[in-house]
């Protein structure tokens, strides 16, 4: 029997943090707790993290996890080489499951490999030091369901890669491992919600950018949404794909570009800007794959169909040829770029409970005037202090969304596409 949360709503809000391109979150594993930062991945279900066997692993904000120091470590058996069906993530050898990552290749090759674990987490809380029984100083009331003291009320037992290698992106990122949050039931918030730890099988990422690296940057909740967080009510595009599919996907309809200097990624239709309308069909724009919404993956990447579309258009705005290479650039400079906008189709019309209107030309975020035949459609907007990277060792800026994805592997909205 596995008690619930003190909680009335069982949903938990926990602090993210600036890495180095994508966002973090403190996990506390084991008895007693050490500390793991791990990425926010919307594109893996595995959590994985260094432990005290891990080679060549890089230097992080926390030393690697101590099995041996935790008195509620396990590591589950198999029977089977090759076995599956025993496994979370990988496949069973020598009677351990195993589980190996690749990802890239080249000169953007990264990789870890692990041994499938269990160990009781809660994420969030305090930044500093574990909940225990030593006196708590924070601001605000310990009764407010989101204080970081409850965080512990939400402790579970994980299954996670327990990491032996890394290489790559793996061994250079701030954060020690990657927190795996897609569809699937082995993911964190899956396990959560099996475990009962939470209520419903949903969570939500708020990103904020930061300049610094290790400093607060937005929030996760899991198990719901916190409408505090919020400057104007959500609207929710139609998650593509059925219940074998893994990762979140999105079906755009239409492409634009806006001028004007407004950096906000809200969309209401503004007649002091231009939004030119990339010539495309909806085949040549999703592909085979639609749109990936991967916050583990630090640049965002189109398919080689859209590619003349939108370097023509970027032409025809700015003046000069697209390309990924650095520019210098004034703030002013910066904010004259385009923003680009996708028109995604919408679930159940694209609005919630928060929204006490019907008519879409009022609703931020939804197509509105700028599109009567799909009013409702949810619009997504990607200013260029999103994807345009500030290099602060020679000043320069870089774009880095890259026109050149397969066709057959679609487009993958990436960290820099959401804050």
């Amino acid at each position: 029997r596995h008690l619930l949360p003190a909680s009335s709503s069982a949903q938990q809000l926990g602090a993210l943090y600036q890495g180095y391109g994508t966002h973090y979150v403190d996990l506390w594993v084991g008895n007693p707790p050490q500390r793991q930062t791990a990425v926010v991945d919307t594109g893996t279900s595995a959590t994985a993290f260094p432990c005290s066997e891990c080679q060549n692993c890089g230097q992080h904000t926390d030393p690697p996890f101590d099995e041996r120091k935790s008195q509620s470590f396990r590591v589950p058996s198999c029977k089977k080489d090759g076995d599956t069906s025993s496994c979370a993530f990988g496949s069973c050898a020598d009677k351990q499951c195993v589980v190996a990552h690749n990802f890239g290749s080249g000169n953007d090759a990264s990789s870890w490999a692990a041994f499938e674990a269990q160990d009781i987490v809660y994420a969030g809380g305090l930044h500093d030091r574990p909940i225990d029984d030593r006196p708590i100083e924070i601001t605000g009331t310990d009764d407010d369901e989101s204080s970081p003291v409850h965080a512990q009320e939400f402790s579970f037992p994980l299954t996670f890669g327990c990491q032996t290698s890394a290489s790559g992106y793996f061994e250079k990122q701030l954060a020690s491992g990657v927190i795996g949050l897609d569809r699937r039931a082995q993911s964190f918030w899956g396990q959560m919600r099996a475990a009962q730890t939470i209520h419903h099988a949903q969570f939500s990422l708020c990103f904020v950018k930061q300049s610094l690296s290790g400093t607060n940057a937005g929030a996760i909740m899991l198990g719901g949404v916190d409408k505090r967080l919020h400057k104007t009510p959500m609207v929710f595009a139609k998650m593509m794909g059925d219940r074998t599919t893994a990762s979140f996907k999105v079906y755009v309809r239409k492409m634009y570009m806006r001028t004007g200097h407004s950096m906000s990624e809200t969309i209401m239709f503004d007649t002091s800007a231009k939004y030119s309308m990339l010539q495309l069909s909806e085949e040549a724009i999703n592909g085979k794959e639609k749109f990936s919404v991967d916050s583990g993956t630090t640049d965002t990447y189109f398919i080689k169909s859209i590619s003349d579309e939108f370097r023509k258009y970027w032409y025809d705005m700015t003046g000069v040829e697209y390309s990924n290479d650095p520019i210098q650039a004034s703030d002013i400079d910066i904010r004259a770029l385009p923003t680009i906008i996708l028109q995604m189709s919408p679930h159940e019309g694209g609005v919630g409970d928060e929204i006490k209107t019907d008519d879409p030309r009022n609703i931020p975020g939804l197509a509105g005037k700028l599109d009567l035949a799909t009013p409702n459609d949810v619009m997504f907007a990607i200013p260029a202090n999103h994807y345009m990277q500030h290099n602060e060792r020679d000043d320069t800026y870089s774009p880095r969304i890259y026109l050149d994805r397969d066709d057959s592997l679609g487009n993958v909205l990436g960290a820099n596409a959401m804050t």
